[in-house]
C-alpha cells in the first residue's frame, strides 16, 4: 500500500532547504526571502467592483501599458536568481496570470521552485488542465475572494462566477491535481470560514491548500478585535494540527498578524509587472527594479531586510 503524502511535512521540507541557502546568503548581505510573489499583469479577463480591483485602480504601477511589462525573458531571469537564492515558494497573480502563459511556461522550467498560481478559475479549459497536470511545480489556487458572501459547504443557487469556481475544483479534482483555494475572511464570517464543517467541505472538493485574505473597509469596520485575533489563531493552529495533508494560512496583512503564520512571519515580497520589487504585498515603497539591477543587488538593500545575523526572522508590523 502506498504512503499516504502529507503535504504539511512536504512543505516543511522544502521550506526548510530554503532557509538554509538563505542563511547561507545572508552572511553575504543578501536578504533573501522565503517567498516571493510575481506580479506578472495588472489586467484581468473579468469586470469588477471588489476592493482588490478597487485598490489596482488607486495604485500608481497599475493600468500600465502591456509594453512596459516584463517580458517573459525578463521573468525568467527573476526566477533563475530566485532559484539560487534558495527561493523555493513563488506566487504567481495578477490581474489574471492565465492570460500570460508564455511566463507560466518559463516558470515550469525550475522545478526546485513551486508556483501557486493564483487564478479566477475562468480560463481553466482542457488545455491548462493538461498543462498543470504536465508541470506539477505549478500549483492552480483559485480565488474566491470576490465569492466570499457565498457559502461553498451549500448547493444552492449561486453566482455565475461562483459556479465557474465550483467547476474548475471538480475538473482540477478529478485530474489528481493539487490545488488550493484564497478565502476571504472577515468578523462576520470568520468562525464559518475555519470551522471544521467547511474546511472538510473545501478537502472533500479536493483544495488540499487554503490561504485566507482580508478586506479591506473605508470606514475601519472591517478591522479584527484583539479578541478576534487570538480566536482566529487559535481555530487556524488547531485546525492545522489535525490537518497533515493540507496546509493553511494567511496572506501577509498589518490587521492580522500571527507569530505561527509563515507567510507573515518570513515575508513575502512582490515585484509588481512592471519591476518594481516591493518589500511586502500593498506597499509601494520599493523603488528598485529588476530590468536596471540584479534580484541579488537589490535584496542587498536594507528595505528587505527579513532576517538578522543569527538567521531569525525580524519582526514587521507592515507586511
Amino acid at each position: 500500500m502506498a504512503e499516504e503524502f502529507k503535504l504539511l511535512s512536504f512543505l516543511k521540507g522544502v521550506l526548510k532547504e530554503s532557509y538554509g541557502i538563505r542563511k547561507e546568503k545572508l552572511a553575504e548581505g543578501i536578504h533573501a526571502p522565503m517567498f516571493l510573489a510575481a506580479n506578472i499583469t495588472d489586467h484581468s479577463n473579468q469586470q469588477g467592483s471588489d476592493s482588490y480591483l478597487m485598490r489596482m485602480r488607486s495604485n500608481p504601477y497599475i493600468n500600465q501599458r502591456e509594453d512596459q511589462y516584463l517580458s517573459a525573458m525578463d521573468w525568467d531571469d527573476v526566477f533563475f536568481e530566485a532559484e539560487q537564492l534558495g527561493v523555493r515558494i513563488i506566487f504567481i497573480k495578477g490581474g489574471e496570470p492565465l492570460t500570460r502563459k508564455c511566463i507560466l511556461e518559463r516558470a515550469a522550467r525550475y522545478r526546485k521552485i513551486y508556483f501557486p498560481v493564483i487564478t479566477n478559475g475562468s480560463m481553466m479549459d482542457d488545455t491548462y488542465l493538461d498543462f498543470f497536470r504536465q508541470n506539477r511545480n505549478l500549483i492552480p489556487i483559485l480565488n474566491m475572494a470576490r465569492c466570499f458572501q457565498l457559502d461553498v459547504s451549500q448547493n444552492g443557487r449561486a453566482s455565475f462566477m461562483y459556479g465557474q469556481m465550483m467547476q474548475s475544483m471538480e475538473e482540477l479534482r478529478s485530474r489528481g491535481l493539487l490545488f488550493g483555494t484564497i478565502e476571504t475572511i472577515t468578523r462576520e464570517n470568520y468562525r464559518r470560514v475555519l470551522s471544521r464543517a467547511y474546511l472538510n467541505e473545501l478537502q472533500r472538493r479536493g483544495s488540499s491548500i487554503v490561504i485566507y485574505m482580508t478586506v479591506e473597509c473605508p470606514n475601519g469596520s472591517g478591522t479584527f478585535t484583539e479578541e478576534e485575533k487570538k480566536e482566529i489563531e487559535k481555530r487556524l493552529i488547531e485546525e492545522q494540527e489535525q490537518r497533515e495533508d493540507m496546509v493553511l494560512g494567511f496572506l501577509p496583512r498589518a490587521d492580522i498578524l500571527m507569530e505561527r503564520n509563515i507567510l507573515q512571519r518570513e515575508g513575502l515580497f512582490e515585484i509588481t509587472p512592471t519591476g518594481i520589487v516591493e518589500p511586502a504585498p500593498y506597499r509601494t515603497d520599493g523603488v528598485q527594479n529588476v530590468r536596471e539591477h540584479s534580484l541579488t543587488d537589490i535584496l542587498r538593500d536594507d528595505l528587505y531586510k527579513i532576517m538578522d545575523e543569527r538567521g531569525f526572522a525580524i519582526k514587521k508590523a507592515d507586511g
